[in-house]
């Protein structure tokens, strides 16, 4: 993991939702120093503190890490929330079970998928 591209990443994405920096590690309770450690001291970030900062962003830990240009990408809850949406223009309504239940049939059918990298 290059962890000053991640911590470029952060900074750039921040300001593409004009979101400071400072805001987002406040907000997330996380300690000021987080970026400038990445930076400079290379340091890795834990797992808990990237999913935290994809949460607050609204966006995939792969695309803090950037293996994808796409923020949105592999988001499974932007699946759920997107379909749930559209099944609600509908009269359909949703609670957390049946949320949790759409989750499920998502993440089957995900795994049931042919590997696209044998098309490759």
């Amino acid at each position: 993991m290059n962890n000053a591209k991640t911590a470029e990443i952060i900074k750039t994405y921040c300001k593409s939702k004009s979101i400071s920096v400072a805001a987002l590690l406040a907000d997330c309770h996380i300690r000021k120093g987080l970026i400038y450690d990445m930076e400079k001291r290379d340091m890795t970030p834990s797992a808990e503190i990237l999913e935290q900062i994809a949460n607050y962003l609204d966006c995939s830990i792969d695309y803090l890490l950037g293996r994808t240009e796409i923020p949105e990408i592999n988001t499974l809850d932007n699946m759920v929330r997107i379909y749930t949406a559209a099944r609600s223009r509908n009269g359909d309504t949703y609670g957390e079970a049946e949320m949790q239940t759409v989750r499920q049939s998502l993440i089957d059918r995900l795994r049931a998928a042919p590997d696209a990298s044998d098309d490759l």
